[in-house]
């Protein structure tokens, strides 16, 4: 995972605006929840690519298991590139980017910052 900077941490959203922002132009999955805390994982088609971005949240007003429940953005995280094309390793499946080299990484961190974009886009003003 490789955290981003992002204007949408500490923002405070009805989680259910997030839901309906999120659905129309991703996937979106909530994994690890509690009654306090879960994150959302956004999956995003782009250029036959798939981008993985996290974006942990808690609640600060209510329960998530209660309608209605506010939320606090935590600091984003880009999981990965998957691409449909088999990579280069020795099961054959695609594979997610790995930290092991410089250049790598900092490809996959300027990615993730362009997938982070489209999702700012959808729910900052301006």
């Amino acid at each position: 995972m490789i955290p981003l900077d992002s204007s949408l941490e500490n923002n405070i959203y009805p989680l259910s605006v997030l839901e309906e922002r999120f659905s129309p132009g991703s996937t979106v999955t909530q994994a690890n929840w509690d009654y306090e805390r879960s994150c959302i994982d956004l999956v995003m088609d782009e250029g036959g690519n798939q981008y993985v971005v996290r974006i942990p949240y808690y609640a600060v007003q209510g329960s998530l298991d209660f309608p209605g429940v506010t939320v606090r953005l935590e600091k984003p995280h880009f999981l990965g590139c998957y691409s449909p094309e088999p990579a280069n390793n020795t099961h054959g499946k695609p594979s997610a980017f790995s930290a092991d080299s410089d250049d790598r990484y900092e490809e996959n961190r300027e990615a993730g910052k362009k997938a982070l974009q489209r999702v700012e886009k959808l729910l900052l003003p301006g």
